[in-house]
């Protein structure tokens, strides 16, 4: 169902995966610094608030579409695992890796932000093609595909080299 968080009240769920089948909306604050935050909905869903949003690990596993209203700073990763993540004009900023094995959409803006302090991984589904829009990276130390597991992306949109370098196959 729906999660609604008001101004100037917290949601503290550390420690305990939340799972979503409807909307965040957050004019509060939401933290889960660290567990995962799933959406798992086969309908729409979306994230919206001008709150703030403390997100440890983000999960987009069900087969309907999660729509962004904000852009998000996750701690850890971004796996979307099924459905369609659809960043809108906005960014997913992450500080780990990212897990992209279903869709990925965005209308403008940054798209998938690789912003950590040391190396990142980009994961795809083994031996298939990925489409992902926009990517930035903006980590000197870079980004990695690894080698050996087929992973293929389609880069839609456009790779931002902001600062880092994309390693593929390293």
């Amino acid at each position: 169902n729906n999660l609604s968080i008001n101004t100037n009240q917290v949601f503290l769920a550390d420690g305990l995966d939340l799972s979503l089948t409807g909307n965040l909306t957050n004019t509060g604050t939401y933290t889960n610094s660290s567990s995962n935050t799933r959406f798992i909905s086969s309908g729409a869903q979306s994230v919206t608030g001008a709150g703030i949003f403390n997100i440890f690990n983000l999960v987009q596993e069900g087969t309907g579409t999660t729509a962004l209203g904000v852009n998000l700073n996750l701690d850890n990763d971004l796996f979307v695992t099924g459905g369609v993540l659809d960043l809108g004009a906005n960014a997913v900023s992450l500080r780990n890796d990212a897990f992209i094995e279903s869709s990925v959409i965005n209308s403008g803006g940054n798209g998938i932000v690789f912003n950590g302090t040391a190396g990142q991984d980009l994961y795809g589904l083994s031996n298939n093609t990925v489409t992902v829009p926009t990517i930035t990276i903006a980590n000197s130390n870079g980004v990695d595909i690894p080698d050996g597991n087929g992973y293929n992306f389609d880069i839609t949109r456009e790779l931002r080299l902001a600062g880092g370098v994309l390693y593929i196959g390293n």
